[in-house]
């Protein structure tokens, strides 16, 4: 009997332990889940809730709708506006509930959306560092940019045209909407074929400065020192000088003058005049003024004597230097029928002697305004009355020694330009 009973424990042990497992294992599903609700399958098509990671800087999803402010999915749960987010058909990178970038399929290719942030090459924003700008890009406002200077680099005026945009004016546009490639230039606006355009652009190569033969007159004073425009010989890139007399100081007697027998007027357009000279040996006791007087016949457009500007020209815009002047600099001059411009000032910007400096001149098609550039530097803008609009006017060049020292002044080229 003992033996019988010993035999039924042992089988009871077996049946027993399993018997009472699948007992806790149904008392388990009907209890259910108490705590964790990802425990039990069901839930998993039904969160209810966020769900975040214990690290309080952790990731969550967020119980929310997405779009493209609002982030579902976010790397840090103390900054719940930053993460990503949904639009039709895109994935949105949000950043502080601005969408910053999408990676979507319209039209049909993954494209970027930068919000109103701009893109650049290696992540800084200092120029010249390439950028994308997050614009709609035209003629005067380029898509392609240079960090920290957004109005200049490339645009569109139209499709299959490219802009060349600098400081937010169209200088050249390539167009190709006709089936063959044509370029414009652009002046204030208006596209320019090269035909469209006259200049007079002068080097100096020639081995004489002939009148005949030429764009130029040459104009000296009485004195015997004072002499025409001479071609230096040995000059490198072409060089023409002008020399004044030693006399008494008048421009009647010591100067010496290069001006254009062409005229040019303010209306067709507007003007441009650049020159780049330099005074030789000395920038003390002499005077000389460059850009658009009104006649062709020798004549000093301006002159400065303490801090007084005086016009001699009817019309005129130039830049002068005067050693009268109490201070030695450049000065911006216009005059418009005997009126002198608003703006004429002293530029601040002295020459120097040998060194050569580019003098440039821009006039609006009224004549109210006018820009003065040194080496490409803004200096002065005359905001009206600048000079007469329909005047003819003649670019040119003058020296003269304002004591018994003869000077010079060595022109490297001049530029004079305008629409047709």
């Amino acid at each position: 009997m003992w033996k019988k009973l010993k035999n039924l424990g042992f089988w009871s042990v077996i049946i027993g332990t399993p018997l009472a497992f699948v007992g806790f294992l149904a008392f388990a599903v009907v209890a259910g889940p108490l705590d964790n609700p990802l425990n039990n399958p069901v839930d998993l098509n039904s969160v209810a809730q966020d769900i975040c990671v214990d690290d309080a800087a952790g990731p969550c999803l967020q119980n929310e709708a997405a779009s493209t402010t609002n982030p579902t999915l976010i790397p840090n749960q103390v900054d719940r506006t930053t993460g990503i987010g949904w639009s039709s058909g895109a994935v949105r990178i949000i950043n502080s509930g601005t969408s910053r970038a999408s990676f979507g399929s319209v039209p049909e290719i993954n494209s970027w959306d930068f919000g109103s942030s701009r893109f650049t090459a290696d992540g800084t924003f200092a120029t010249p560092t390439a950028a994308l700008e997050s614009i709609s890009a035209t003629a005067t406002v380029p898509g392609f940019v240079f960090a920290n200077d957004p109005d200049t680099g490339l645009g569109t005026a139209g499709t299959n045209q490219l802009s060349l945009i600098a400081g937010g004016i169209e200088g050249i546009r390539i167009d190709a909407t006709n089936g063959t490639h044509t370029y414009l230039l652009a002046q204030d606006g208006v596209h320019l074929l090269p035909r469209e355009v006259f200049s007079i652009f002068d080097d100096f190569t020639q081995q004489t400065l002939t009148e005949a033969d030429g764009p130029w007159i040459e104009n000296s004073g009485t004195d015997p020192e004072a002499v025409d425009a001479v071609i230096e010989a040995t000059a490198e890139r072409g060089v023409v000088t002008i020399v004044s007399g030693d006399a008494s100081g008048s421009f009647a007697a010591d100067g010496s003058q290069i001006v254009a027998h062409i005229p040019v007027q303010a209306d067709s357009g507007g003007l441009v005049f650049e020159t780049r000279l330099h005074i030789d040996t000395a920038v003390t006791t002499v005077s000389v003024c460059a850009g658009f007087t009104d006649i062709t016949t020798l004549q000093e457009p301006a002159s400065i004597s303490g801090v007084t500007i005086t016009t001699t020209a009817v019309n005129a815009v130039v830049f002068c230097y005067d050693t009268a002047a109490d201070t030695d600099e450049w000065y911006a001059i216009g005059v418009d029928t005997n009126t002198d411009a608003t703006g004429n000032a002293i530029t601040g910007t002295a020459p120097t002697a040998d060194i050569f400096q580019v003098l440039r001149i821009e006039v609006d098609a009224d004549g109210e305004t006018a820009r003065l550039y040194i080496d490409g530097t803004l200096e002065v803008s005359l905001t009206a009355a600048a000079t007469a609009a329909s005047a003819n006017l003649f670019a040119t060049v003058t020296v003269n020694a304002t004591t018994t020292t003869s000077r010079a002044v060595d022109i490297d080229y001049i530029y004079v330009g305008h629409t047709r």
